[in-house]
């Protein structure tokens, strides 16, 4: 997990493209949800390398352990050019056409060559980045993991929030990160507005304080309903009394 935790430092910078690219100005919530973000390829890259660990116990093999964290470099490296050029991710299809038809999508020969020497150096590189983990051996990075888990936790609920109350300054990251899945659950924000409504209203107003408005216009429609509804019971109740008094001399 040092290896990881030392070389992400490469993913990040190549991520951030993305979160600027994204980024609308919104509130102190969207801002966190922005910085969660990249927890979220850390903890994939941490996982596959984890499934890797049993190479550890060979020196011969030990550093094939980078494989996870140089795929997914490379990925985003070529991911920000496509994205750049095309405004769409790198899916089957076009690895597909980069492999047999790679002229036809605009690469040429010293392009492809470019990409080759670009792959070389990022091997390279998260090789040295290895070698010096290796001799970080006091290095602990449970307490660093489980920050980044918090943040992760933390900015995948501002994402189910911001789902379900529709803020355009959190879902439009969803659309620039490549191959990024954040957690959605409308039905458990539904019944929890049911249990939880007052509640649910405060943490919104923090999180969107323009949202304030709207909430105050709701509750004031809410009383005024009621208002009317009292207005009508009397009225109707008057009028029977009316009825009473003429038709049979009756006092309310």
């Amino acid at each position: 997990t040092r290896y990881v935790f030392i070389s992400f430092v490469t993913s990040l910078a190549l991520l951030t493209v993305f979160l600027y690219s994204a980024y609308q100005h919104g509130t102190f919530s969207t801002y966190i949800y922005g910085l969660s973000i990249p927890s979220y390829y850390y903890l994939v890259c941490l996982l596959l390398t984890l499934m890797l660990t049993p190479l550890l116990y060979s020196n011969k093999v030990a550093v094939l352990i980078i494989i996870p964290k140089v795929l997914l470099d490379i990925f985003l490296l070529a991911d920000i050019l496509v994205f750049n050029i095309y405004r769409f991710h790198i899916d089957m299809l076009f690895i597909e056409m980069a492999i047999f038809d790679f002229q036809g999508i605009g690469l040429s020969w010293g392009m492809s060559l470019l990409v080759i020497i670009v792959a070389i150096a990022v091997v390279a590189l998260q090789v040295f980045i290895y070698g010096k983990a290796k001799q970080l051996a006091n290095m602990k990075t449970a307490l660093v993991n489980i920050g980044i888990i918090s943040l992760f936790l933390l900015g995948q609920g501002i994402h189910i929030w911001g789902n379900y109350t529709k803020q355009e300054s959190i879902l439009t990251y969803t659309p620039y990160m490549p191959y990024y899945a954040p957690i959605t659950s409308t039905g458990m924000m539904k019944k929890l507005q049911k249990k939880f409504p007052e509640y649910l209203w405060l943490i919104l107003q923090a999180m969107n304080p323009s949202l304030r408005i709207k909430y105050l216009r709701n509750v004031l429609t809410i009383q005024l309903s009621h208002l009317f509804l009292m207005k009508v019971i009397t009225i109707r109740h008057l009028m029977y009394c009316y009825l009473l008094l003429k038709v049979g001399g009756l006092i309310c």
